[in-house]
């Protein structure tokens, strides 16, 4: 059981502007702790649970995404004018009230970053997360999905996999 989101980070301004290093965070803490820092003047006491990502891709071709082993991304490779980051994640929590992405500093990127733009700035344009119930197509390739379910039509019987992956 658990959650599958999928995130779309755009970064649509020109100028090389994306995100070279972030994480994303959830919380199922109530709204009134995170969702008002002006009300606040910014004290976000929520607890945050950060993410370790399946899967993180570019939609420009010769960037790349690393997934390190503390669940941040750092991008590297090719530096467009505007990109598309997506990001899926698998997470047992349920009853999410919140996401946050913390935009980071790492030694790699231009003055640091957090940014890749020659000056470490960025801008993010768009912001979206889809979220669907995690199944067992979406820890196998398709072609293995496939596969399984064909041989699985019409027939009463059970499968058993064995997949190396962590929550």
């Amino acid at each position: 059981e658990g959650t599958r989101l999928v995130f779309t980070l755009r970064h649509g301004l020109a100028g090389q502007l994306a995100l070279g290093k972030f994480r994303l965070s959830l919380t199922t803490d109530d709204r009134l702790l995170f969702a008002d820092g002006l009300a606040s003047r910014g004290d976000i006491v929520a607890n945050w649970i950060p993410l370790q990502p399946l899967t993180a891709t570019s939609a420009a071709a010769g960037t790349l995404m690393t997934i390190n082993a503390d669940g941040t991304i750092l991008v590297s490779g090719a530096n467009p004018t505007t990109n598309t980051y997506t990001v899926t994640v698998i997470t047992p929590v349920t009853g999410i009230t919140g996401f946050r992405i913390e935009a980071l500093e790492d030694s790699s990127l231009p003055s640091n970053g957090p940014g890749r733009s020659p000056n470490g700035n960025a801008v993010l344009t768009d912001f979206s997360v889809q979220a669907a119930p995690a199944t067992l197509p979406h820890l196998l390739d398709a072609p293995f999905s496939g596969l399984v379910q064909a041989a699985m039509q019409n027939v009463n019987a059970s499968a058993y996999v064995r997949l190396p992956f962590s929550v």
